[in-house]
């Protein structure tokens, strides 16, 4: 049995459970996933607070917390290869990486769906007129990205990369579509969405984050930030046939080659 910590908001939960699905795959063994980060960053006051996410999904997984035992400690950045005499260790990391996801990609999209508990009447029925219509889902992140330490890490993406996505899925598509506008700064979003993408614009009220995931994924074409959020929503899209664009400057300080599905459009 083999250890993967679980840390950071629902778009990383989803990458580490991606990760150790893989693992299970490539050792044989099963993974248990370690959440004590949760509990941890409750008690740091200038971190970003997150809880557990994955919970609200049809995700199979088991969860511990509190201490346990391993024969050692593999980070990320020390990563290598997995091979099937590994056993017994703990995964730490976040494991942003299209390969961790491909291994899995169908059983993933099939248990990414909502408990029944967390569907509402309203929620299952704008799921449906998403999914009937030439639906794009747009994400914009500002909030904690806007920090000075996120500024280091990621770019800020201009609204000029929201334009020429938009031109892009509509020159290929060459019929009318709808914008579904995902966003955590609504007022700015209200500012700038009509000069973005026209008249026909849905800006989504505030949601829990699953919710928002969910429908995301019912979207036919994405137009994401550099979010691993809005990463799993097109990842994860129940459509086929649709188009994604991404931003090509992900991370300030290195390229992101490995986010990037094959069939995506890089901007």
């Amino acid at each position: 049995m083999n250890y993967v910590e679980i840390k950071g908001g629902l778009g990383n939960q989803l990458f580490q459970y991606a990760f150790s699905k893989f693992l299970e795959k490539k050792t044989g063994r099963s993974s248990v996933l370690q959440k004590d980060f949760f509990t941890y960053v409750k008690n740091v006051e200038e971190a970003t607070k997150r809880e557990l996410r994955l919970d609200k999904f049809d995700l199979n997984y088991v969860s511990v917390e509190g201490q346990i035992t391993c024969s050692g400690i593999i980070r990320e950045d020390a990563y290598k290869e997995t091979s099937d005499f590994i056993d017994d260790y703990f995964y730490s990391g976040y494991w942003q990486n299209k390969s961790f996801f491909i291994e899995n990609a169908e059983e993933i999209r099939n248990e990414l769906d909502i408990k029944v508990k967390y569907k509402t009447e309203e929620l299952r029925n704008l799921a449906k007129e998403i999914s009937e219509c030439n639906s794009v889902a747009v994400h914009l992140r500002r909030g904690d990205y806007l920090s000075e330490s996120n500024k280091k890490i990621f770019n800020t993406l201009s609204l000029e990369y929201y334009k020429k996505a938009y031109e892009k899925i509509s020159e290929i598509q060459g019929e009318k579509l709808v914008i579904y506008f995902f966003t955590d700064d609504k007022e700015y979003a209200e500012s700038v969405k009509d000069g973005l993408f026209g008249n026909d614009v849905r800006l989504m009220p505030d949601r829990k984050d699953y919710e928002d995931l969910y429908l995301m994924t019912f979207a036919r074409h994405h137009i994401i930030a550099n979010s691993s959020f809005s990463w799993w929503g097109a990842a994860a899209s129940k459509g086929s046939a649709g188009c994604t664009v991404a931003p090509r400057e992900w991370f300030v300080d290195r390229p992101s080659p490995n986010l990037y599905l094959d069939d995506w459009m890089v901007i």
